[in-house]
């Protein structure tokens, strides 16, 4: 078959699903059909062409029309409806459509026939379909409008006419009246229809918004457009009520206002006081003390700043819910975290008979980078319940080196006890907030289960992850390993001195104990009748390097006496413990006392901190019987100072615990402190009279801006507290810097130390902020760092070393980093400078996916969380413009305005190119701290 026109021609003819006819109008013959004709009129047998179209078309209509189209008549019709007979007699119910061709051979008229029952099954069904469409559109609780691709309204259901209240009169109008009433009850002049174009050039965000009405109703819109294959034929939007979800949202916002007041009221009220008692205890401190009364200032001090700590708590779960709860990474000697846990734990276990446990490995580096304050928070909830649910036997709290490297250590830390355990099932229920694993277990030990939350989103946080091994009557174990840097870098006198104040003077205390202890090892004779207590006090002097050797009661010791004496053995010291079956550790003492076989060794009383008050009351004797006393449970540092303590005293008598002297570290300074607390008046002024500086005060705003009047130049510095009666410190500072036009270093003290409670304080131009309570020696270098003194005070602490140069200064500020700044921040460290920039590097990586996601969800809330903390990480590695950048966007987020998504699309690769200049810098400190160390 050769493929010619008239060929090509007439298998395209054939290949459609209509029947074509061609028909000569004068003799009304048909002179062509295609293929679907002959078929479906049954004409395959016989011929259709050369017969006449009104032998095929029956109908009375028909046959008029075709005589008419004789007499040249119009031929041109659409859709009409006939009876056509086929091959066998039979009549098809038909639509045709008859089209005139003109040529100048002549006319021809070409039928389109169609099968009629196909097309009114198919109208049939498409009936069907609309009538389901409208129903579902119905049934949809959100108002729904139709837009066709001219933009005009094309149908709506009766929700969306009910929720906007649309009249009657306004219904029955056209498309244009409809859309005009509608705009006219918008409130701003925001369109309340998705425009169709944009929508389809941008899907999904034109068609968002949220529409408010005059009449105080909030609605969500939405808009998707509607297609046929690739062509825009219209557009659907969605209206769904707000008014009520936004009041609720308002109200819980409302409510978690007033909590959050609350909270920061009452932890102002509570920290006021705290502050007054810290400070004393801290002035005691450098008075005159024997052991015995430094011993128990010490640990009063230690309880009272775990107590603050604890105290924090109260905001704790709200940081937690928000994402807020950060860690405070510091050079810190585990075992002062353990000494101050024993404080806090012998206070739990009161006459309870349980004896409270510390394990810990004797491979423990010296130093860690960790934040104690949270461990301890960590170890005080666990340890704290294990003693609750232990009526007798042990809790033990224990922790072991896994693994050590260079620079990190991995460390097991667990809390055992032989309580009332947990079953499986309720395991899982008591990391739940305000939850116990049974009903009947908060009613026996009272409590909520919030701590078990809080300990296990800190340790999270600490790179952990808490686990519970445990089984009814059997006790319980709850355990989590963390990778803990090694602060290896620095050297020990530079690593302690970064330590707080307390663990600063443990450090040198340990020092000192090193110093007596260090001519030989000592040999320790242990009695307890606690095998594992027996076993751990052992442990703790093997660590030492000590020899120990135990003996499990008073009357094993008393027994051997005898043999001991034979064989010339000698002790350094005895260590005994008191509540002990048969001899008690005190009968044992005046045994040992009145056999002599051992000597004049020093004996040391191993007791509970609940018990020492009642065992001085037995001891009649008083120091002539016992020597000292070891609290239990016992760290290495508190054995070897006990030790130590015994060795270096002569004849019990005291001996003076004095801190270091601090008092050229402010020398010459003259300083304002405006606090209306009397109690926090006295400890302001006599610490910082300790480290020489000149102290007046003030009572109030109005009394120091009076002041200032006077004497415009008489401060070097001025320390404000906030909240005070007559004028607050934020009043008093915008008078001083607008009206007094003085530019005097203002730091702020305020109880009140949130982010926005700092911030307020900047804005009204303060140069700093400093929480109560305070710690001195921080307040010293924040004093010192406003004031450029430049005092040398590595001893107590550590300042920023590093001096960035100048050339590396002017290469950044171009690139909108304050290098300095940031090295002030990070006290000169570049190595944690580096690790928090490619940790800020990670985080930023993913920070506009993260953001894109949030914002198509129309998550504001947690939009704002996400930049309001990349912003504060960028301020904090100096990054001004970055963080600049990121408040641009958190503004726009925070008003839920739709171009944060232009905003995020254009900051994506600003961010970029900020981060990669953070990392550079931090590569260029670590060559120059490199560079530092070499040349020293």
């Amino acid at each position: 078959m050769s493929w010619d026109a008239a060929t090509l021609d007439r298998v395209m003819r054939d290949q459609t699903a209509e029947m074509l006819l061609v028909v000569d109008p004068t003799s009304l013959c048909i002179v062509a059909a295609n293929r679907q004709a002959e078929v479906m009129l049954g004409y395959e047998a016989v011929p259709l062409i050369g017969r006449a179209i009104t032998d095929v078309e029956s109908g009375l209509a028909d046959i008029f029309y075709w005589e008419d189209v004789q007499r040249g008549g119009e031929a041109d019709i659409d859709d009409a409806e006939s009876m056509y007979v086929g091959g066998d007699g039979l009549a098809i119910s038909v639509v045709k459509t008859i089209r005139r061709l003109r040529s100048d051979d002549g006319d021809l008229l070409v039928l389109r026939v169609r099968d009629g029952e196909s097309l009114r099954r198919a109208e049939t069904k498409l009936e069907q379909m609309s009538s389901q469409l409208q129903a579902t559109l119905e049934s949809i609780w959100d108002g729904i409008l139709v837009l066709d691709v001219a933009g005009q309204i094309a149908n709506m259901n009766r929700q969306f006419s009910t929720m906007w209240g649309i009249p009657e009169s306004v219904m029955l109008g056209d498309s244009d009246a409809i859309k005009a009433w509608l705009q006219a009850q918008v409130d701003g002049q925001e369109p309340v229809l998705p425009d169709v174009d944009s929508t389809a050039r941008d899907e999904g965000v034109e068609g968002f918004a949220i529409v408010k009405l005059k009449s105080g109703k909030l609605f969500e819109r939405r808009a998707r457009v509607q297609r046929v294959h690739d062509d825009v034929v219209g557009l659907v939007a969605s209206f769904h009520d707000i008014t009520e979800l936004m009041s609720a949202k308002r109200e819980a916002e409302a409510a978690s206002q007033s909590k959050s007041q609350f909270l920061a009221n009452m932890s102002h009220e509570i920290r006021t006081p705290m502050n007054a008692i810290l400070g004393m205890l801290k002035l005691l401190q450098r008075t005159e003390l024997t052991a015995r009364q430094h011993d128990y200032v010490t640990k009063t001090r230690g309880a009272a700043r775990s107590l603050l700590g604890l105290l924090n708590d109260i905001l704790d779960f709200s940081k937690i819910e928000a994402g807020k709860m950060t860690l405070d990474l510091q050079p810190v000697v585990l075992d002062q975290v353990f000494g101050d846990l024993s404080v806090i734990l012998s206070a739990y276990v009161g006459a309870k008979p349980v004896e409270l446990l510390f394990d810990m490995d004797a491979a423990l580096p010296h130093l860690l980078m960790l934040d104690a304050l949270r461990l301890q928070q960590v170890l005080v909830n666990l340890a704290g319940n294990a003693i609750k649910f232990t009526d007798q036997g042990e809790v033990v709290v224990s922790v072991k080196v896994l693994t050590v490297s260079a620079d990190a250590v991995q460390l097991k830390f667990a809390v055992r006890d032989t309580g009332i355990g947990i079953a499986q099932a309720h395991q899982e229920k008591i990391f739940s907030g305000f939850t116990q694993a049974e009903a009947g277990t908060t009613r026996r030990f009272g409590g909520t289960g919030l701590g078990l939350v809080i300990s296990q989103s800190l340790v999270a946080l600490m790179g952990g992850q808490l686990q519970l091994e445990s089984c009814p009557g059997q006790g319980s174990v709850f355990s989590f390993e963390l990778t803990i840097a090694i602060p290896g870098t620095l050297g020990t006198a530079n690593a302690s001195s970064q330590l707080s104040d307390s663990n600063g003077a443990d450090v040198h205390q340990a020092a000192q104990s090193e110093d007596a202890l260090a001519a030989a090892p000592l040999r320790l004779l242990v009695v307890d009748d606690q095998p594992l207590a027996r076993e751990l006090i052992s442990k703790l002097g093997g660590g030492l390097g000590w020899q120990v050797e135990s003996f499990a009661s008073g009357n094993a010791l008393c027994a051997s006496l005898s043999s001991l004496a034979q064989k010339g053995a000698r002790y350094d010291a005895v260590l005994l413990d008191w509540d002990m079956a048969g001899m008690d550790g005190l009968e044992t003492a005046r045994a040992l006392r009145a056999n002599r076989a051992l000597g004049d060794v020093p004996i040391l009383m191993m007791v509970t901190a609940h018990g020492r008050e009642e065992l001085a009351h037995r001891d009649e004797s008083g120091s002539s019987l016992v020597s000292g006393y070891l609290s239990k449970p016992a760290t290495a540092l508190m054995l070897r100072e006990a030790v130590a303590g015994v060795l270096g005293e002569a004849g019990g008598g005291a001996v003076l615990q004095q801190l270091p002297s601090t008092e050229q570290l402010l020398k010459e300074l003259r300083l304002l402190v405006v606090e209306d607390n009397l109690d926090n008046q006295q400890v302001a002024k006599e610490l910082l009279e300790d480290m020489g500086a000149w102290v007046k005060l003030a009572s109030d705003g109005r009394e120091a801006v009076e002041l200032l009047q006077r004497d415009p130049a008489g401060f070097d510095a001025i320390l404000m507290d906030v909240q005070m009666p007559v004028m607050d410190g934020l009043t008093a500072t915008r008078i001083i810097r607008r009206e007094l036009n003085l530019r005097v270093p203002i730091l702020a003290m305020s109880a009140s130390a949130t982010e926005a409670d700092r911030d307020e304080c900047l804005g009204a131009g303060m140069d700093s902020h400093v929480g109560k309570p305070f710690e001195i020696e921080h307040l010293a270098r924040v004093i010192q760092r406003l004031t450029a003194k430049e005092t040398p005070v590595e001893e107590f602490f550590e300042l920023p070393t590093l001096k960035v140069p100048a050339s590396l200064l002017t290469e950044v500020a171009a690139q909108g980093i304050d290098a300095q700044d940031a090295m002030d921040r990070f006290m000169g460290r570049t190595d944690m400078y580096q690790r928090f920039a490619r940790s800020f590097a990670a985080s930023a990586a993913t920070l506009p996916a993260t953001l894109g996601a949030l914002l198509v969800a129309n998550d504001w809330e947690s939009a704002v969380l996400q930049i309001h903390t990349f912003k504060g990480m960028a301020a904090t590695l100096g990054a001004k413009d970055l963080a600049a950048l990121a408040l641009d966007g958190e503004n726009l987020m925070r008003d839920s305005d739709l171009r944060a998504r232009e905003w995020l699309a254009a900051a994506a690769p600003r961010i970029e190119v900020h981060v990669g200049h953070i990392i550079q810098l931090a590569e260029a400190l670590s060559g120059l701290q490199a560079d530092a160390e070499g040349g020293a």
